[in-house]
């Protein structure tokens, strides 16, 4: 006996197969980079290059504390001596600079914000996990060698209480972001 063919057999079907479309290009769409040879962050982190410290005692410096603003910390948390600013700060660089950031001040925030790129480049926002979560952004792209191990350059916020160059172990780089359209802030 013949199977039978119906109609709702080719709804099914067509079903499935715009189905498995939309799941395919959902989850391989490429992101749509911006800033792809400038990254204007990485300028203006340069040009405030050990201008941005932190306070002795109880006195939060105002740079900082906007940025603890930005991301929404309760005043009782701006300590730049006690809380990590590292993401609060690259939030506020982007924000300087015409991009949205996590507005999270936790570092390990920047895992999945803009897109992912796998080919170090100049500029990159990068998460490394040592002992704690640390953002900041790939100064040299090209990795040294120091004592046997490998290390990137990276400049950003709260490395040694400043804003300043620093190396960071590429063993200990877990997510390397560029921003795509989707950071970029509609005024």
């Amino acid at each position: 006996m013949k199977p039978q063919f119906k109609p709702i057999h080719l709804l099914a079907f067509i079903a499935a197969i715009l189905i498995t479309s939309i799941i395919f290009y959902t989850f391989n769409k490429k992101p749509q980079f911006v800033y792809a040879d400038n990254p204007v962050w990485l300028g203006y982190l340069k040009s405030m290059e050990g201008k941005i410290t932190e306070q002795p005692g109880a006195v939060v410096h105002p740079w900082i504390k906007s940025a603890y603003e930005l991301c929404g910390l309760p005043e009782s948390m701006h300590d730049d001596n006690q809380t990590s600013w590292c993401s609060a700060g690259l939030n506020k660089v982007l924000d300087m600079c015409g991009l949205v950031g996590t507005r999270d001040a936790r570092a390990k925030s920047w895992m999945n914000w803009g897109g992912a790129i796998h080919t170090p480049k100049q500029g990159a926002v990068c998460v490394f996990k040592g002992t704690f979560y640390h953002a900041t952004v790939l100064y040299n792209e090209k990795p040294h060698e120091m004592n046997g191990e490998s290390y990137y350059q990276c400049i950003g916020c709260n490395q040694k209480d400043t804003i300043r160059v620093s190396n960071y172990r590429v063993s200990e780089l877990i997510a390397m972001r560029w921003p795509t359209k989707s950071e970029v802030k509609n005024e």
